[in-house]
C-alpha cells in the first residue's frame, strides 16, 4: 500500500497538534483532551512493525505508532500517552539533532537510527577489514553528520600489531579516534567505555566482526546471542535482528544496529563523493576546472596534495574504487 499523502494544510495541522502535545508533555500539570493519560517524554529503544518500546523514567512500555509518525527510528525522543491497559501510544516526535540514513532497494533514504553523537565503525581481522568499505562507511557518517571512529576487534589474531596500527594511524590523522579491541583478552575494552560514557554511540559494521560480543563486554547481563564467522564464506552470520539501544552500566547509550556487508551510497553522486573525505575539504574549489574529477584533469588541486603527501594516497585510492563503484551502479 503506497503511502498517502498530505497536504500542506494537513502537514501543518499535525506539526501543530505535535507542537502542543510536546509543550503539554514539559508541563503535565496542564489537562490533556483525551482519555489516555498526561503527555509523557520517553526514547524508542527498538521498534518493529507498528509498535515501539519506549524507556521513561527507567521503566519501558509497549506503544502503537500513531500512522503520521511511520519514520520513527531507535534513538528518537517522543511524546507519549498511557492507556489504562498499561499500554501507551505515541503521538508526537521530538526535534532530532541528527538522523542516520542509509538508501534502501529502491535508493530511497531510510533512516535507522536517530540523535547520535557518535558511530563507531567495528571492524576486524576475522572477517578481514576492507580498506574501501571502511572509508565507505566513514563518507556515510560525514554524509549523515555524525562524527566517526573506529573499532578494531579481534586484536588477538594480528601477527605484526605496529604494521596495523601503521595501517590505521591514517584515521587517527584525521581525528577519527581508534580503539583496539579483543573480547577474548579483554584488550581495549576499559578505554571502550570509557569512550561510550555520556554519549548516545552506534555501531555499525559488517556481520560478524565482534559487534554482539561487544556488547556483551560492555553489559555481560545481555547475554546478545553470538556465532562464529562462516569457515564456506569467511563472513559473517547476522545475529542482531533490529536496531537497538542498549544502555551501559558504567553509563552512556548504545545503539546495535543489524550487520551490514556494504553501506550504500548509492543516493549519492559520483561528484558528491569528495565532499565527505574530511581531507579533500581545504582543497576543493582550488582545481583549475569546477567540475574537476579529480582523476585526470590537469592542474587538479587533490591530486597534488596527494603527491605533497597532504592526502593519504590510500584514502584517495578509496575515493577513486568508491566513486567508480556509484558510476557502475547507475550504468548497470
Amino acid at each position: 500500500m503506497s503511502k498517502r499523502r498530505l497536504t500542506q494544510q494537513q502537514q501543518k495541522r499535525i506539526q501543530d497538534n505535535q507542537k502542543k502535545r510536546r509543550q503539554r508533555a514539559q508541563n503535565p500539570t496542564q489537562t490533556t483532551p483525551t482519555d489516555l493519560g498526561p503527555e509523557r517524554t520517553g526514547r524508542i529503544i527498538t521498534r518493529f512493525g507498528k509498535s515501539a518500546l519506549v524507556q521513561a523514567e527507567a521503566t519501558t512500555y509497549r506503544c502503537a505508532i500513531r500512522q503520521h509518525l511511520n519514520d520513527l527510528v531507535c534513538g528518537d525522543e517522543v511524546t507519549w500517552q498511557l492507556s489504562s491497559s498499561g499500554d501507551g501510544i505515541i503521538v508526537a516526535i521530538n526535534p532530532r539533532t541528527n538522523t542516520l540514513t542509509r538508501p534502501d532497494f529502491g535508493n530511497k533514504l531510510k533512516p535507522v537510527a536517530a540523535n547520535i553523537d557518535l558511530i563507531w565503525i567495528v571492524v576486524s581481522l576475522k572477517p578481514h577489514f576492507d580498506a574501501t568499505l571502511i572509508d565507505q562507511y566513514t563518507v556515510a557518517a560525514e554524509f549523515n553528520h555524525i562524527p566517526p571512529a573506529l573499532i578494531i576487534n579481534k586484536i588477538d589474531l594480528a601477527d605484526d600489531l605496529p604494521a596495523l596500527e601503521n595501517t590505521f594511524a591514517r584515521y587517527q590523522r584525521l581525528g577519527y579516534p581508534v580503539l583496539y579491541t579483543s573480547t577474548k583478552t579483554g584488550q581495549g575494552i576499559s578505554q571502550l567505555k570509557h569512550q561510550l560514557m555520556g554519549k548516545i554511540s552506534v555501531f555499525v559494521g559488517q556481520s560478524g566482526v565482534g559487534k554482539s560480543s561487544l556488547i556483551n563486554s560492555l553489559h555481560p547481563e545481555l547475554a546478545l546471542e553470538t556465532r562464529q564467522v562462516s569457515e564456506q564464506t569467511g563472513l559473517g552470520v547476522h545475529t542482531t535482528s533490529r536496531t537497538t539501544l542498549y544502555h551501559l552500566p558504567e553509563g552512556g547509550e548504545l545503539i546495535d544496529s543489524p550487520g551490514v556487508r556494504e553501506f550504500g551510497l548509492w543516493h549519492l553522486s559520483a561528484n558528491d563523493i569528495a565532499q565527505h573525505f574530511v581531507e579533500f575539504k581545504p582543497f576543493l574549489g582550488c582545481c583549475k576546472f569546477s567540475d574537476c574529477t579529480h582523476i585526470h584533469e590537469p592542474d587538479c588541486a587533490i591530486r597534488t596534495a596527494v603527491t605533497e603527501q597532504k592526502i593519504d594516497i590510500a584514502r584517495f585510492d578509496n575515493y577513486l574504487t568508491i566513486r567508480q563503484r556509484i558510476l557502475d551502479n547507475k550504468i548497470r
